[in-house]
Formats: structure tokens, C-alpha cells, sequence
């Protein structure tokens, strides 16, 4: 119990209220009349616990970044082009891709960030849809 009532249940549990251990003094602070707290064994191997986990978790993190890299490579990477890209490409005014997108005409496109993208295959599927059949 401490000055102020006793320590909430969900504190001690939490891990904010940990026992102080044993008592050290440095030189320094003998003098002064301030304590330093020793961990006890339990808080070192906790300490020793959460330090393996963060290790753990920064290498499982290290490999997911290379992996999607990896797979784009050899799943064959789609880019994705910008409006201009498009419009210069299919050699029609962006105005005129921004009016097919309101009318969900024209390829699919992706808005990232505030801009409009366009996958190579969407594009390239929408010329194939809209290609003269031959006549033989």
C-alpha cells in the first residue's frame, strides 16, 4: 500500500508496479542518501525474454520486406503507369481518361495517394477487348 491507497490490481498485473529488489548504493549516492533499485531475477529474465522476442521479430521482419520482392520478380511484376503514361501510350488527352473513369468506361484504374494509376494488363486488356475482329 502506498501513500495514495493501494495499487490497482490491473497495474500490478500490467507490469508498472514491479518489486524493487534489492538495494544497492554507489559511492556517489551513499553520500547523497539516494537508493539505486538492483532488478531482481524475475524483472532480468523478463528483460532477457522481451529482448529475444524483439530480436525474433525484427529478423521475421527483415525477411517478409525481401519475400514480396522476390515474388514480383518471378510472378511477373505488373507496373503500374501513371495517367500520363496511358494517355501518351493509347495517344488520346488525359481529360479524356478522366471522363472514361466517371463513366466507367475505358481501363480499370487504381487511385494511390491521390493519384490515378493504371495497370500495364488492364490496359492492355481493354485494348483487346476493343480491337476490330478480323474479317477473313
Amino acid at each position: 500500500m502506498g501513500h495514495f491507497g493501494p495499487v490497482p490490481p490491473a497495474l500490478i498485473a500490467a507490469g508498472a508496479f514491479l518489486p524493487l529488489g534489492d538495494r544497492k548504493q554507489s559511492p556517489a549516492r551513499q553520500r547523497s542518501g539516494c537508493t539505486m533499485a538492483r532488478p531482481t531475477a524475475a524483472q532480468k529474465q523478463a528483460r532477457e525474454a522481451a529482448e529475444r522476442a524483439r530480436k525474433a521479430r525484427d529478423t521475421s521482419a527483415d525477411r517478409q520486406v525481401e519475400t514480396p520482392a522476390l515474388s514480383m520478380v518471378t510472378a511477373g511484376y505488373d507496373p503500374l503507369l501513371t495517367i500520363e503514361e496511358v494517355s501518351e501510350w493509347l495517344g488520346i488527352p488525359r481529360g479524356t481518361l478522366y471522363q472514361w473513369r466517371t463513366r466507367k468506361q475505358g481501363p480499370r484504374a487504381i487511385k494511390v495517394g491521390g493519384a490515378l494509376r493504371y495497370r500495364r494488363t488492364e490496359v492492355e486488356t481493354y485494348l483487346d477487348q476493343h480491337t476490330d475482329p478480323r474479317t477473313a
